[in-house]
């Protein structure tokens, strides 16, 4: 049954690249998912030993601890002791003991170091070495490599040391001769991010805080160390045990109590070079081979470059000299004088065995094989992987270890269990890009040829746009002189519409004028008729006169005859006859002239009347042209205006086609532009394409 690991990475899926730098960091590889855009962890295959943090140059993982619940604890006022690993004095150098002096003034009541934990695990490595005899024994301090046997390797379960790691050692101690702190939860200030692991497995200690987070922490919230006071750790004193967070610090602790074990000591620490010893540990011990302790740590630098610390790439010698200081401190402190090592090496077993319990710091290990519940495929399976990687040769298998496994091997191990995908396989690349390099080489020759032919039509289009601009441009014209035409033609029509209407205006005024002398021609002709009337009857009054003129002569010649006949006295009376005849003769003569005079008055009269009958017609054929005329007119004024709206319409088209056209000039213009541009572009491209001929052929021939 397969048992759930606490997480102790973290990934951010948007800083990963999917590079598999973390896989081929990894020593158990498929625990790992690499089968999507990001990889992703499978926290229950995971032994924690935080390689994949390293190796990411992306800072897309990160640690998991609880420096966060630790500080909330601390803020709702839990009880809290706190147990500090050895490592601490590289982490913080010369301030270690501030760093309890702060946490304390936060509500920790008490701090214990680990390295008299040490002291105390390093009793029960040799007290089991004595007393069972055993053919191996594995430290255990490291919870990576425990976790790598328990889940991997379960067969080498059983050499492990029966015995809890020092940080367990301590806090069992604390439990059993510490009453007071006997329902205090425990901090461990831990270089280690895979302590929380163990933690959790055996349900002692409460809370990982790892040294890397803690300084993030301080720093975040603008700590320094140098305002707070030194405070010692309580309980006993470690001796060299302080070494314990360095390789070979075991051996060292081994050899002040029991030098004869020394030998048969193999110390081994770093990725990969551990986990393959390990794996290969239980054939060599069938072989009989197999050394009496194996001292092993995860990390390359120990404790001390933890995976908790982010000293993994600090220089040994840098990180391990404020442990070297340490350890001459507290041998020094045991000594107290010139002591032999064997009497130093007695005064502190002493010690040591105040604390040590043979039944209190035992421990159990779980087998968690069934966690690694992957399939093997068979011949066939495996077949048909190869052959999705498109490995199909022996010199398909490159074995380049670029997909993060070492071999082809172990990545279709993992492509079968839905860990990985062939896509990620560097021979599968290659032939994809091979195959597409192929591709792109007919491409290019296709696009070759293409982009020729496209070289000629962009000549082509080239004179064409030209072409076409040039008419834009005389159709421009054309249009601009048709609406200054149209327009001059409009204000003549519209001048003409004025003209015509006062014509018209004018015209009402001659027919009103012809229909009035109309009018006047028949009062004429009616005066005229009137006269020649009046003509006639003065004709009448003159044939009277001369009628009165001829009796008046006669009268005159019969008065003439009486006053002859009279003699003397009607000489005067004869004068007055003379003088009547001459009068009759001058009325007669005046009444014929005035006759005279009256036809022809009267002859004028009636050629008047006549003429006034035409003036008449005249004038009824001028007033009915007046009307034909004003109507015309009307018409025309009407056809006018109606030829003035056309016109406005056909100004008002005219602007837009004059301004359409200014836009398809403009449009052919950038075209005329666009088109050069892709005919420079166009002739780069076929540069190019002539340059990258050149290569395909000298890579041809090679």
């Amino acid at each position: 049954m397969k048992q759930s690991l606490a997480p102790v990475i973290q990934i951010d899926e948007s800083k990963c690249v999917n590079c598999h730098a973390c896989i081929a960091a990894c020593p158990v590889k498929y625990c790992i998912d690499g089968s999507g855009s990001t990889v992703t962890i499978h926290h229950d295959l995971c032994i924690g030993c935080g390689k994949c943090i390293e190796a990411c140059t992306h800072n897309a993982r990160s640690v998991v601890d609880d420096t966060e619940a630790f500080f909330d604890a601390l803020s709702r006022k839990e009880p809290m002791i706190a147990i500090v690993a050895p490592s601490v004095a590289s982490s913080f150098p010369d301030s270690y003991l501030r760093l309890n002096g702060y946490l304390g003034s936060l509500g920790i009541e008490a701090f214990f170091d680990v390295s008299f934990g040490a002291e105390l695990t390093v009793a029960s490595y040799i007290n089991h070495i004595k007393r069972d005899d055993p053919d191996l024994v594995i430290a255990q301090p490291c919870p990576a490599i425990v976790t790598y046997i328990e889940i991997y390797h379960p067969e080498l379960i059983p050499y492990l040391a029966p015995a809890h790691s020092p940080m367990l050692h301590t806090i069992a101690m604390i439990r059993e001769y510490r009453k007071e702190f006997a329902d205090h939860n425990v901090a461990v200030l831990s270089p280690c991010i895979a302590k929380k692991r163990e933690f959790a497995e055996t349900k002692m200690g409460d809370y990982n805080v790892t040294f890397l987070m803690l300084k993030a922490y301080m720093k975040a919230k603008g700590i320094t160390l140098s305002s707070y006071p030194e405070v010692d750790f309580t309980g006993p004193d470690a001796e060299r045990a302080v070494m314990f967070s360095t390789p070979g610090g075991l051996m060292q602790t081994v050899e002040r109590s029991s030098p004869e074990l020394l030998s048969g000591i193999r110390k081994i620490e770093g990725v990969p070079g551990m986990y393959e010893y390990l794996a290969e540990l239980k054939a060599v011990l069938d072989k009989g081979m197999q050394p009496r302790l194996v001292d092993c740590l995860n990390c390359d630098l120990g404790c001390n470059g933890g995976t908790g610390t982010g000293l993994s790439q600090a220089h040994a010698d840098e990180i391990e000299y404020p442990i070297k200081k340490r350890r001459s401190e507290a041998i020094r402190k045991y000594g107290k004088g010139p002591l032999k090592p064997k009497v130093q090496a007695k005064k502190v077993d002493k010690i040591i065995s105040q604390y040590w319990n043979e039944g209190l710091y035992r421990r159990k290990y779980r087998d968690l094989s069934n966690n690694f519940s992957l399939k093997t495929p068979n011949a066939e399976e495996l077949e048909q992987i190869y052959k999705s990687m498109l490995k199909e040769n022996e010199e398909d298998f490159l074995n380049c270890a670029s997909c993060g496994y070492g071999t082809c091997e172990a990545m279709a191990f993992a492509i079968f269990n839905g860990l990985n995908k062939p896509e990620n396989c560097h021979h599968y690349r290659q032939a994809i890009v091979t195959k597409q390099q192929n591709m792109m080489i007919d491409l290019a020759r296709n696009l070759h040829e293409k982009i020729e032919k496209a070289e000629h039509l962009i000549l082509n289009v080239k004179e064409i746009t030209a072409d076409v601009e040039r008419k834009s441009e005389d159709q421009f014209k054309a249009i601009e002189e048709s609406s200054s035409a149209v327009e001059q033609m409009i204000q003549s029509v519209h001048e003409t519409s004025v003209l015509s209407g006062s014509k018209r205006e004018s015209i009402s005024s001659l027919k009103e004028f012809a229909q009035s002398s109309d009018e006047e021609m028949k009062e004429t002709i009616e005066a005229i008729g009137s006269l020649s009337a009046s003509v006639e009857g003065i004709g009448d009054f003159v044939d009277i006169i001369d009628q009165v003129a001829s009796n008046t002569n006669l009268l005159s010649m019969n008065a003439a005859i009486e006053a002859a006949h009279a003699g003397e006295s009607g000489k005067g009376f004869a004068v007055v006859a003379e003088e009547i005849r001459r009068l009759a003769d001058m009325s007669g003569e005046n009444a014929l002239v005035i006759q005279q005079t009256l036809d022809k008055m009267l002859e004028r009269i009636n050629t008047t009347a006549s003429v006034s009958q035409k003036t008449t017609q005249s004038m009824k054929q001028v007033i009915e042209g007046s009307e034909d005329m004003a109507e015309s007119m009307l018409t025309i004024i009407h056809t006018m205006d109606e030829m003035s709206a056309a016109g406005s319409q056909i100004v008002t088209s005219l602007e837009s086609l004059k301004s359409l056209s200014s836009e398809v000039q403009t449009v052919y213009h950038d075209v005329m532009t666009a088109v050069l541009g892709m005919s420079e572009t166009v002739s780069a491209i076929g540069t190019l394409s002539r340059e990258t001929m050149t290569v395909i052929h000298e890579t041809e021939m090679e």
